[in-house]
């Protein structure tokens, strides 16, 4: 009935189902300890490596120290097989997904859109504008 104060029992029913279907999804998925392990066992080593590169350097640029362990914690995630875990081996990944993000977004480059073709992934520029 339209505009009914009290859903209806089944409405309820339904409501409550999923609520509880969803709670045992996220039980079963999420355990207690997971945010502890991700913090310590996943996260700590990302960041490690790019602290390592730059305690060694003396210096550090915000942007890409954030580009960096993005893209170390994004490879990891992805199950990339990253044999060296290295900086030059992220920095060549770092210099792909730019160029990636770059040709997927092609009309609203503001440098030579030819420069963009012709970098790592050409082939998936072809297409742009």
């Amino acid at each position: 009935m339209a505009g009914q104060v009290i859903p209806d029992y089944h409405e309820i029913t339904r409501v409550l189902t999923d609520r509880s279907m969803r709670q045992a999804l996220e039980f079963s998925v999420l355990r207690r300890d997971d945010f502890s392990v991700y913090e310590k066992a996943i996260f700590l080593p990302a960041l490690a490596q790019v602290i390592g590169l730059l305690s060694a350097s003396g210096g550090m640029d915000l942007i890409g120290f954030g580009y960096r362990v993005t893209m170390n914690l994004t490879a990891d995630f992805a199950g990339l097989d990253r044999l060296e875990k290295s900086p030059e081996e992220t920095g060549q990944l770092l210099k792909l997904v730019k160029n990636f993000s770059e040709c997927a977004t092609l009309t609203h480059v503001t440098r030579d859109k030819e420069a963009v073709r012709a970098a790592p992934c050409a082939k998936a520029c072809r297409s742009g504008a």
